[in-house]
């Protein structure tokens, strides 16, 4: 169990740093993907709400430290996602293109509620 946690940390941070050092840097891309939170729901729906809470903070404290965000500000929603993907992960099959597109398109429609709910509270 701990070995999964220290295996997804690392994936958390390569990703990360590829996400804040390159992506971010390409010129003639309207968005920047946001890889971390693909890898997080995969982590979530295959090992659960405790394990997608713990990866969401990680991830969350990674990418608060790499983009210069306030410190909590990714934590707080991502670990909210990591607990509602693991949850749902144990009623939905994750294989298939279609469910994993559906997850993909469930966690950023949850990310962007969950940024307008903390910029509205922490104006």
């Amino acid at each position: 169990m701990i070995k999964n946690y220290f295996v997804s940390a690392f994936v958390f941070l390569c990703v990360i740093l590829v996400q804040t050092a390159i992506l971010s840097n390409i010129l003639f891309l309207p968005v920047i993907p946001d890889l971390a939170l693909l890898c997080l729901l995969f982590f979530a729906t295959q090992n659960g709400k405790t394990s997608g809470e713990i990866n969401g903070f990680v991830s969350g404290l990674f990418l608060d430290f790499l983009s210069g965000a306030p410190l909590g500000f990714n934590c707080i929603y991502r670990s909210l996602i990591g607990y509602i993907t693991g949850a749902m992960g144990r009623f939905f099959s994750a294989e298939g293109i279609f469910m994993t597109s559906l997850y993909a398109f469930f966690g950023t429609l949850l990310k962007s509620i969950f940024i307008h709910i903390i910029l509205v509270l922490f104006p």
